[in-house]
């Protein structure tokens, strides 16, 4: 990124996620829903791969006529895609997890050095004295 395109500084000048912002969904309106809608969405969650021939008989319907709520759910942005949750560990694939904790001024350090660790505040029935 040229200093120019983010106003003036560096990328190494900027805030660690000061670019979330710009990939963020932003609310463009808000998407009437009536109770089928939602029971749509509600089967669908538990069970993405239902066919709409078998959401149409569990919601006492016509499959065109899910068909057409289908649509518009997609249309609307509401439903954004129909995924699949693979277990990673059942192909052979060892997984790992990482946390990542963000320190207030910790990319002003010199490279290499840790932020020194406060000792917490001691509570206050351990700085009473007993008599």
């Amino acid at each position: 990124m040229s200093a120019t395109a983010s106003g003036g500084r560096s990328s190494a000048d900027r805030a660690p996620l000061a670019g979330l912002a710009d990939v963020a969904s932003h609310p463009v309106s808000t998407a009437r829903l009536d109770d089928t809608d939602r029971r749509i969405l509600s089967l669908l969650a538990h069970d993405a791969r239902l066919s709409q021939r078998a959401l149409a008989r569990e919601l006492r319907m016509s499959p065109p006529a899910i068909g057409e709520r289908l649509a518009r759910l997609e249309r609307a942005g509401v439903i954004r895609g129909y995924r699949v949750d693979i277990d990673w560990a059942a192909l052979g694939y060892v997984t790992g997890y990482l946390a990542v904790t963000a320190i207030q001024g910790a990319d002003q350090l010199p490279s290499g050095q840790l932020p020194p660790v406060s000792s917490p505040s001691p509570s206050p029935s351990a700085t009473s004295t007993k008599k």
